[in-house]
């Protein structure tokens, strides 16, 4: 008669005769112990900011039955580190402040971009005086940063003239006055020249 093979938890026996005529056991069956399980760990899975994970859990390699059940580990959650806006410039667009996770690299508050500030100048002021040979320089200065500045060239103007000395066209003021100062030179002289004579 043919034994039982053992298992993991039950034990098996082996072959046994017996006459086929009287029946006497010709050969006792022995016992044959349980095998155990066949322990296999089955890797768990590690927890991300987002997704649970598990534990380690075993299972018989011979019969699947589990052994020690997983258990879920409760997702990590995002570290958040801060990342410093950027001011803007005049020339140069800026961005706010952000914040990613500094496990998984998750962008958790996106930086805006800050749109360029512009040039505020001043009413400038003039830096280099002009001459009659050359042009002078006027400088402007920017209100939000003092290191950027631009110049323009500043021509030479000759002063005006008092227009109250220059004579007008059509004006006989000047010629009048000449040629009555010019008859009262003459008269003073043969005034003068008369006396002498009648000195004489």
């Amino acid at each position: 008669f043919e034994g039982k093979e053992p298992t993991c938890t039950e034990e098996g026996a082996t072959d046994h005769t017996e006459c086929k005529r009287c029946g006497i056991v010709l050969t006792e069956k022995e016992p044959i112990k349980a095998l155990g399980h066949d322990v296999v760990v089955i890797k768990g899975k590690a927890p991300t900011c987002t997704e649970e994970g598990a534990t380690d859990h075993t299972e018989c390699k011979r019969c699947g039955i589990v052994l020690t059940e997983k258990q879920p580990i409760k997702a990590l959650g995002h570290k958040a580190e801060v990342v410093p806006a950027v001011a803007a410039t005049c020339e140069e667009a800026g961005l706010t402040e952000g914040k990613v996770c500094s496990v998984c690299g998750e962008i958790l508050v996106k930086q805006e971009v800050v749109a360029a500030l512009g040039h505020a100048w001043d009413e400038g002021k003039i830096t280099v005086e002009p001459t009659e040979k050359a042009d002078g320089v006027k400088t402007y200065t920017c209100k939000n940063d003092a290191t950027h500045t631009k110049t323009e060239a500043v021509k030479y103007v000759a002063p005006e003239k008092d227009l109250d000395d220059v004579p007008k066209t059509g004006d006989n003021t000047v010629m009048i006055l000449s040629a009555m100062t010019g008859i009262a030179l003459v008269s003073a002289m043969a005034f003068v020249f008369g006396k002498k004579r009648s000195a004489c």
